[in-house]
Order: structure tokens, then sequence, then C-alpha cells
């Protein structure tokens, strides 16, 4: 019941408008040929208080994933049976996995909000990836799978008050 008693003090987080200025999708290279292409998208934005640096946000976010696979790789997997997102799978190698190395970064994933006086600026980091050749996706391609981090910033957008 703690929780309730900061709510009561301080207040309900402040759902807020936003508008896109940018999302930019990123690439990155794997180490099997592919390319894989990434967006954040932000989905919700709150703000759970201000102090003099600035607000203190909250948000919700989801990422676009496409990957683009040279000929071999469709080869591998195109008698394979399509995945069922019902059906989850494990991320381990008895389910099928293998490790793929990120050869380079090509572009990177950023997108920028406005609400307010404010931007929050969200970028995304592909830090690992794998492939599971047993399943295909509905374009032919082995199922992927990323890890990245999101790093997030807000900043006053020059010239306001």
């Amino acid at each position: 019941m703690k929780w309730v008693t900061v709510l009561a003090k301080t207040g309900l987080p402040r759902q807020v408008d936003f508008q896109a200025v940018s999302e930019e999708w990123g690439t990155v290279r794997l180490s099997d040929g592919s390319e894989a292409s990434t967006r954040i998208i932000l989905a919700d934005l709150s703000i759970v208080g201000e102090d003099v640096i600035g607000p203190r946000v909250v948000y919700s976010h989801v990422v676009a994933l496409r990957v683009k696979c040279p000929s071999d790789v469709l080869n591998i997997a195109k008698d394979k049976p399509f995945f069922q997102s019902s059906q989850p799978i494990p991320l381990t190698k008895e389910a099928g996995y293998e490790v793929l190395e990120i050869i380079e970064q090509k572009t990177s994933t950023r997108s920028t909000y406005r609400f307010g006086d404010y931007e929050l600026d969200l970028e995304l980091e592909v830090v690992g990836a794998a492939r599971n050749t047993q399943y295909r996706v509905p374009g032919g391609a082995p199922l992927y799978n990323l890890r990245w981090s999101v790093k997030s910033r807000v900043k006053r957008i020059p010239g306001s008050t």
C-alpha cells in the first residue's frame, strides 16, 4: 500500500500527446549475409514528475523488424513449416536457434517525438542476433530473433520557454 501513499502525494502520471518528428530505420549486417532492419515506434508517453532538468517520463514502444536474406539463406528454410506465434519457441540451441554475429551497423535506429516544449529521442542498438532455420516466416526467411538496448533522452526544444 506504500505506492498508494506516494501516488496520493505526487499525483498520477500525466499522459501527454506527442507527434513524431522522425522515425528512422536502422540496419545491421549479420554473419549469414542477412540484413536486419529495425524501427522503434513510440506507443505511449506519460510524465511522472518534473524537476529543474525537465520532465521525467515513462514510455512504451514497439520495435518493427524486417530481415532481408540472401538466396542461400532463403533456400535453407524454403521447405520448413511456418512459425506459429501461438507456439513460443525457447531461444535455445536445443530448440534450433544459432547465434549470429553482428558484422556491421550500417545505419542507426533513431526516432524523435515532440511533446510540449520537449523532445524525446529514442535510439535502439542491436546487441545480439540468432536465427532458427527449423521454421520460416511468411516472407520465406528463417525465424530471426534480435536483442537490443534502447537509450532515451528528453531535451528542451531550442528556442522554447
